[in-house]
């Protein structure tokens, strides 16, 4: 961009966010301070002030008083009201639900990387006071852009060339920027989303699918796909087109997904800890729910521990469910 920024230019990069996987969040960043840092030296404290104004906006939506959800095991506990999804949708025209969570860890991303730069300074001030001859090769060769870490590693062996007491230090930076790189690669590692823990045979699953098609769920669907929810294993990509409608909005009936997926839970087929919906948990009800039905919007928004209880699609889904023992 090579310009001075301006404060809706850094709302804007962070707004970017709200429609990207979290995957790309690294590279996105990394990115845009490459590009920009030159220009602006204070980067780093802009964009997590933009990302601090988003947790305010955020702040501002969510209801702080006493609420209560069941835990994995079926207890009561308290809901931490910072953990509660609320719709990006129409503020920032983005089909999403996000909770603190989301915006914490774009700030530790932004932080890392403005560590890693720290870091990155404190080898030129080194490089500055190396010996004239060493100083001439390595400015020979850019400093690499970024976090390259092989492109570092590389550089560092040239400065090895240098008197002894110039290691200690190099050592030191050499290992401080490895610890970074690490931290930085975890933070933005995502685990694999697995199906549902589920005591269901295959057989079953099969006459599950049977039973849902053209009802529930699409005539053309893919059995192996639907076989994969059952799997405590890595769900492969899936999709699942859920055609009840809701009487009142005529779009995917959530209500019934839920009543779907806890009727199989108070029939013993799922385990409780499916059930989960901790923000810090990676791989919790919702986020599967989003995998499973990618065309379904703002699953958080509902609450999956209350449902109204037998209304006849519920009592058809039982009858579904029922039939798996005979």
């Amino acid at each position: 961009m090579g310009k001075r920024l301006l404060t809706k230019e850094y709302n804007k990069i962070v707004f970017e966010t709200f429609k990207m996987p979290q995957r790309d969040y690294l590279d996105y960043y990394s990115n845009i301070i490459d590009e920009n840092y030159k220009n602006n030296p204070n980067i780093i404290q802009n964009l997590e002030l933009a990302v601090n104004r988003c947790i305010e906006w955020y702040k501002s939506k969510i209801d702080y008083s006493p609420d209560f959800e069941a835990d994995k095991n079926g207890n009561k506990k308290r809901i931490n009201p910072e953990e509660t999804y609320i719709p990006l949708f129409p503020k920032f025209d983005t089909e999403r639900n996000v909770n603190k969570a989301f915006f914490d860890d774009q700030i530790k991303i932004i932080h890392i990387i403005g560590s890693i730069i720290n870091s990155k300074n404190k080898v030129l001030e080194l490089e500055n006071e190396l010996p004239e001859p060493l100083r001439e090769i390595l400015e020979k060769i850019p400093f690499p852009d970024g976090f390259d870490y092989e492109d570092i590693k590389r550089r560092f062996e040239i400065i090895k060339k240098a008197p002894e007491i110039y290691i200690p230090k190099l050592k030191k930076l050499h290992k401080e920027l490895k610890a970074k790189k690490d931290e930085l690669e975890e933070t933005s590692k995502q685990p694999d989303l697995t199906g549902f823990k589920s005591s269901l045979e295959d057989k079953q699953i099969e006459t599950l699918f049977d039973q849902l098609k053209s009802n529930y769920i699409d005539k053309n669907t893919n059995p192996d796909h639907f076989k994969a929810i059952f799997k405590d294993e890595t769900l492969p990509e899936i999709e699942i087109k859920w055609i009840d409608k809701s009487k009142t909005r005529h779009e995917p009936n959530k209500q019934t997904i839920f009543e779907f997926f806890y009727l199989l839970k108070e029939h013993k087929y799922l385990k409780q800890d499916n059930f989960d919906t901790t923000a810090t948990n990676p791989n919790n009800f919702y986020r599967k729910l989003e995998t499973i039905f990618p065309d379904i919007k703002n699953f958080p928004q509902s609450n999956p521990y209350k449902y109204q209880n037998k209304t006849n699609r519920q009592k058809e889904l039982e009858k579904i469910i029922l039939s798996l023992k005979s």
